[in-house]
């Protein structure tokens, strides 16, 4: 299977697939969606992204949380009529970040240099926002612990930041954790203000951007 081919056919998995659970909302559709999605999405890893592993990695982690959160999109949105507007939004993002990894690992002539530089910020906002969005519904519903949802900010985060890491930036492990910390404090203070949950996903998807161009400032190549 072409690799270029798979770039198209995961984000119309998505749509096409969720869409169908919107209508029927039966749980064995649902979880076809995402058993179907993921493994187009395994099928990319192995075609696209192996082969580079070492020049690949950053965007993985990324990557796959997207998807995760576009596949679990119909059961947090599923009586808001934004839905599909926001579904067509995110798959199509989707599609231009992924296009934008192919043409730079195997058409670099076609690449806009800095294109995923500029797109990373953006890609941040998105999966923080959404990932609030959705995880305190679920806390709301099942009563989850929220240790569930700095868990996963702290995986996040630190795959956000990975290319320092990569670059062996010095410091990095104190410079991520002070990080860390500032933007868990600042989840903890939103928690104690009557404001909504995807008001909450808002403020810290806008905080975190900050702190990453700030970041972006001194490193001045941040991906």
């Amino acid at each position: 299977m072409r690799k270029k081919f798979l770039i198209v056919v995961l984000p119309l998995s998505l749509f096409f697939s969720l869409s169908v659970f919107y209508f029927l909302s039966q749980l064995t559709i649902f979880w076809l969606a995402v058993t179907v999605n993921l493994i187009i999405y395994l099928l990319l890893f192995w075609r696209m992204f192996l082969p580079r592993f070492d020049e690949s990695f950053l965007f993985l982690g990324q990557v796959f949380i997207f998807v995760l959160i576009i596949c679990f999109l119909p059961v947090f949105w599923s009586k808001n009529f934004l839905f599909f507007p926001v579904l067509i939004g995110l798959c199509f993002f989707l599609y231009l970040f992924l296009k934008d990894i192919y043409q730079l690992l195997y058409q670099p002539r076609l690449y806009q240099v800095y294109s995923l530089e500029k797109m990373a910020p953006l890609l941040n906002f998105v999966v923080i926002l959404f990932l609030i969005t959705e995880l305190e519904t679920a806390i709301f519903a099942y009563h989850l612990s929220k240790m569930f949802f700095l868990i996963l900010l702290f995986l996040l985060f630190w795959l956000s930041f990975y290319y320092f890491a990569l670059k062996r930036t010095k410091d990095i492990v104190v410079k991520t954790s002070v990080t860390f910390l500032i933007l868990i404090e600042f989840y903890l203070a939103l928690s104690f203000f009557p404001l909504t949950i995807h008001l909450n996903g808002l403020l810290m998807a806008a905080f975190f951007v900050i702190i990453v161009k700030i970041w972006q400032k001194e490193e001045q190549k941040f991906l």
